[in-house]
């Protein structure tokens, strides 16, 4: 029997039949969502109705990673899989990423959270690596150790427990705008942008800190902040003001951002192109990455497209503080 998304979305029997003949690693609704054969964007909006839960964007997972010792208390709790994967734990509570709800769960004290299938598979493939890896001890809090630090070392998040329930609230309220024209105007970047590029990445820029807002589809990463202490293309733009456009060159701040996005080699060619605000102070910047070189005499068209993206970054950064 068809599931109400389904319907909703009048996803085809071919279809269907052609995931079934896949090695259905994916759920059915991950592969339609994956192949795009449904918009992820429209299925949230149409989940959160349908399911009254909340949503969970990437900006929240930006310090939020499980822990072996989550996993351990945790693991029997329920039948756990790539869909449905436990986020975090308060007082006894499980909130548990998916696209869709179980039919049934096991412990009452479980709440489904929706979560993107990238940050879902982020918190799957760290909970297959634990089977591979000795439990480490919980390292003894001391005097010089922050609050933050000793909640980070027993719970593996950057977060206050006694605030995640506020912040859940939160990112509904902030998920619920996810129609609005910052989120219109990165999709329309991504859409345009890949008259050159094969993947884009959209930061703020804070306190000398570059931070992953968005990307595009084509890239998966971990929204890793990377600050510019060190010798790179975000120091150089950052102090220069001007975009940067070409080949980079193979060091240890290049190595360390792009491998976790997947890139066993540096991209052929970067374009990072700084964004500023009314005031001139930069706060953000636009990335694309190609696999072949991009001639210098297209970087006007290039810086062209981001202007836009001033608006919409100041937005996300006041709806990320807002949710914080």
């Amino acid at each position: 029997m068809n599931k109400e998304w389904q319907k909703v979305f009048n996803v085809s029997e071919e279809d269907q039949n052609k995931w079934k003949q896949s090695d259905q690693t994916d759920s059915f609704l991950t592969w339609t969502l994956k192949y795009k054969k449904i918009h992820l964007d429209q299925y949230i909006d149409w989940a959160m109705q349908h399911y009254h839960l909340p949503f969970l964007k990437d900006s929240f997972f930006y310090d939020l990673t499980i822990s072996q010792q989550l996993w351990d208390s945790v693991k029997d709790r329920e039948k756990w899989n790539r869909g449905f994967v436990p986020i975090y734990e308060w007082e006894k509570t499980i909130f548990a990423g998916c696209l869709e709800p179980p039919e049934q769960k096991q412990d009452k004290n479980t709440i489904p959270i929706l979560v993107s299938p990238k940050n879902l598979n982020t918190f799957w493939d760290k909970i297959q690596s634990f089977s591979r890896t000795k439990l480490e001890p919980l390292k003894k809090s001391n005097k010089n150790n922050t609050e933050e630090e000793d909640i980070k070392q027993t719970t593996g998040v950057l977060k206050k427990p006694m605030n995640l329930l506020n912040t859940v609230i939160s990112h509904t309220l902030f998920a619920q705008m996810k129609t609005s024209a910052e989120n219109q105007t990165y999709n329309q970047i991504f859409k345009i942008s890949k008259k050159y590029f094969t993947g884009v990445i959209l930061f703020s820029f804070n306190n000398n800190i570059f931070t992953p807002i968005e990307w595009s589809d084509a890239m998966e990463g971990p929204a890793t902040p990377v600050k510019i202490d060190k010798p790179s293309i975000f120091k150089m733009i950052a102090n220069s003001k001007s975009p940067y456009h070409g080949f980079i060159i193979k060091n240890e701040q290049h190595i360390q951002f792009f491998a976790p996005w997947g890139f066993a080699e540096l991209p052929k060619h970067v374009t990072l192109i700084p964004i500023f605000n009314n005031s001139k102070q930069m706060i953000g910047a636009f990335m694309g990455i190609a696999k072949t070189m991009i001639h210098q005499k297209h970087l006007r068209e290039i810086t062209s497209w981001t202007a836009p993206l001033s608006k919409a970054i100041q937005k996300t950064e006041e709806l990320n503080k807002e949710a914080a």
